[in-house]
């Protein structure tokens, strides 16, 4: 089903990404008539319910198919959603779907005027994460940043380099990309629980984001940091 310029989306009601992650490697296969492949796997994202639009912004090349997509949803009834999964380079044969109750709704396949990322292999430089897993992370922090943000902040960045890490050597872009949204989404709730986030923070988190992106192979991360950031 892979099909060039080709972007495959489902809307749902998923409040929690955690629950959304539990139905994608579980009960999705059995509701959509495929296996999702680890390394080649969608992007998503779960949250608050909003407009079709507002859910997309910040996915991975959503500027090239987000006029398409909020069209295909009007067309089915969608209008509003707290989650939403967008395969890249794939069209989904509907026929398969199994459940036509599931808790997510496939709205449809569209077009894409610009793919981001690219299809091909990332060739993630595993080695290279694992450092970076070891180094001390943001230490002059220490003693302006109050200690429980800056113990916060390590561990997303510890769950992002672990994600990486086990996505493997040669993942796909927009995998290894899903995981650094989520990880920035992560940074706008802790920043947004009691501001923290400056402009020497915010130089620092998107200085060690872009070259944890260079080590992951979907660099440069610039453009998507400041469609996802709130900071």
């Amino acid at each position: 089903m892979r099909a060039a310029r080709r972007v495959s989306i489902w809307l749902g009601d998923f409040s929690d990404e955690a629950a959304l992650d539990d139905y994608l490697g579980d009960g999705f296969a059995r509701d959509f008539g495929f296996e999702i492949d680890p390394p080649a796997g969608p992007e998503y994202d779960a949250g608050d319910e909003r407009d079709v639009r507002t859910l997309l912004t910040g996915f991975s090349g959503w500027r090239g198919f987000v006029d398409a997509a909020t069209e295909a949803a009007r067309a089915v009834g969608v209008r509003r959603a707290s989650a939403a999964l967008v395969f890249y380079g794939f069209e989904y044969d509907p026929s398969l779907i199994r459940n036509e109750r599931a808790p997510l709704r496939f709205v449809g396949v569209v077009p894409s005027a610009r793919l981001a990322p690219s299809h091909d292999p990332a060739m993630i430089d595993v080695d290279g994460l694992i450092r970076e897993r070891a180094r001390q992370r943001f230490p002059s922090w220490e003693g302006h940043v109050p200690s429980t943000a800056l113990a916060a902040t390590r561990a997303v960045f510890d769950r992002l380099i672990g994600g990486l890490v086990a996505l493997g050597p040669e993942a796909l872009p927009a995998r290894a990309l899903g995981l650094f949204r989520a990880a920035v989404a992560d940074l706008n709730r802790l920043d947004a629980a009691g501001p923290f986030i400056f402009t020497i923070e915010r130089d620092d988190l998107c200085d060690d984001l872009c070259r944890l992106a260079d080590l992951a192979g979907c660099g440069p991360l610039d453009d998507h940091l400041d469609d996802w950031r709130t900071w």
